[in-house]
């Protein structure tokens, strides 16, 4: 899964399918990209120096980030989706 931070960088996640939320659409036959979403928790939100909305997340460690053991990552708000 690839997700675009809150600065415009790349974050590349992977796990088993049901981490993402596609159940069985995320099999060999799915047809790609898909819409997924990634279990989160809002740590803070905070503005950026154009004044525009920053929320901290953590993803707790699960889905795994490619880039190591991080789990906390900046985003848009319109890219948080409520239960």
């Amino acid at each position: 899964m690839h997700l675009t931070d809150a600065h415009g960088r790349q974050r590349v996640f992977f796990d088993k399918p049901p981490i993402f939320g596609g159940g069985d659409a995320l099999g060999p036959k799915a047809t790609y990209p898909i819409v997924v979403t990634i279990d989160c928790v809002i740590l803070r939100r905070t503005s950026d120096p154009d004044g525009n909305e920053v929320v901290t997340i953590s993803t707790g460690g699960r889905p795994q980030a490619t880039e190591g053991d991080r789990s906390e990552f900046d985003v848009r708000p319109d890219q948080l989706v409520e239960p």
